[in-house]
């Protein structure tokens, strides 16, 4: 918070709730206050363009100055900026008045917003509380030309309550921890090549900023499967799509057929770069190797990755349920992204438990599936965003 762990490449690489910045910091300022400086007009030219350069500004504010890049945001309030403690904390307060003064130089900046876009679709959807408790649950088509795969004795699936979500981004660095993914760099981010296997969509609504974890849906009917040449993504008879890595071939044909884009491919052998600077052999000896979760492969260059629901986790608590005697308790089952969400957003559980509150999910007024049009019948489902506005609360008035 106030800027202690900058040198973490994981919160470096992590992007920020609403900006969605990876590795800099910048001035966030509502887009009345960009034009009134009279550079609006150039950033939005530079977005069309594919351009990540900002405009540089000399921010005074507490007693201390610093150069930092502009990124207009919506919903900011005329008259403020944001910027990180990082570059001003005072042990006095936080909030100071503010100078500001452009320089006329630029400087890049990288955001992840775009990298997964899904096209003009209802991607997130927003719901009041008397129209979710009307709402009967949407009834999932189930017609396809793949056949039906044999049914083991679980059923995996997820739900991700959106009204929940704050959008901090513990789900993904949770799961970057937990499965051994790595840190690329900017430039690499800039490329579209991070390789966090969950990433949050931000969205700007009437009802303010409305966020949405996205990661591999476990489709039932998955097009990555049918189109891999080797049989590297199979599915599992407990529903998970899985990767064999020693499969591999780097085709991508998956990544290209994924209609959510929450397939990662790896371009340099990143773990071996930085547990064995690039020998595999001094990677495996290096004790930096601890490090890595064992219980997950670390992948190479050419290996394409994805959520896998956890499958570690699954198989740790099959284990030990057997070990013991009895068959895997509800809930007994934890995946990492799970574990540390702050406003328990994320549940995963089995479908054929009776006594699992998945099941309840799925039978709610707000459940939803994302881009249910292109029937892959999926795993991993969400549950709207649910607004309960104040009537006594007029436009405009309760800010007064």
């Amino acid at each position: 918070f106030d800027g202690r762990y900058r040198d973490n490449p994981y919160l470096q690489e992590l992007p920020r709730p609403l900006s969605r910045l990876v590795w800099d910091g910048a001035l966030l300022l509502g887009e009345e206050d960009t034009e009134a400086l009279g550079l609006l007009g150039d950033i939005r030219a530079r977005e069309r363009k594919a351009d990540p350069k900002r405009p540089l500004l000399r921010v005074k504010a507490g007693g201390k100055e610093a150069l930092l890049p502009l990124w207009p945001l919506p919903g900011l309030p005329k008259g403020s900026g944001v910027a990180p403690l990082s570059h001003f904390f005072h042990p006095e307060g936080v909030v100071w008045p503010m100078e500001v003064a452009a320089t006329g130089r630029h400087y890049p900046l990288v955001s992840t917003q775009y990298h997964g876009y899904l096209g003009e679709v209802e991607a997130v959807k927003v719901m009041e509380e008397a129209q979710a408790l009307e709402a009967e649950p949407e009834k999932e088509k189930r017609i396809s030309f793949y056949p039906p795969w044999p049914q083991g004795e679980h059923a995996w699936a997820m739900t991700v309550d959106l009204s929940r979500c704050l959008g901090c981004g513990l789900c993904t660095l949770a799961c970057q921890v937990e499965n051994n993914i790595p840190v690329v760099g900017k430039e690499e981010v800039a490329k579209g090549r991070e390789m966090h296997w969950i990433r949050i969509d931000r969205y700007f609504a009437e009802e303010g900023v409305v966020h949405q974890p996205v990661m591999c849906q476990h489709c039932e009917k998955a097009p990555c499967e049918a189109v891999c040449p080797v049989a590297a993504t199979l599915h599992s008879d407990e529903g998970l799509n899985l990767m064999v890595y020693n499969r591999c071939v780097g085709t991508k044909y998956c990544s290209a057929n994924c209609p959510y884009k929450a397939r990662r491919f790896n371009f340099f052998p990143y773990g071996e770069a930085f547990v064995g600077k690039g020998d595999p052999r001094r990677a495996k000896e290096s004790p930096l190797s601890l490090l890595m979760n064992p219980e997950v492969t670390v992948r190479s260059r050419g290996v394409m990755e994805k959520c896998t629901y956890c499958v570690q986790r699954i198989e740790t608590t099959r284990a030990r349920a057997a070990q013991e005697g009895r068959k895997i308790r509800t809930g007994e089952v934890v995946t990492a992204c799970q574990e540390v969400c702050p406003g328990k957003a994320i549940h995963f559980g089995d479908l054929l438990d009776p006594e699992d509150p998945i099941r309840a999910h799925r039978k709610e007024g707000r459940h939803y599936a994302l881009l249910e049009e292109a029937n892959t019948w999926p795993r991993t489902t969400y549950l709207a965003h649910l607004k309960n506005p104040n009537p006594k609360l007029k436009e405009g008035k309760h800010g007064a």
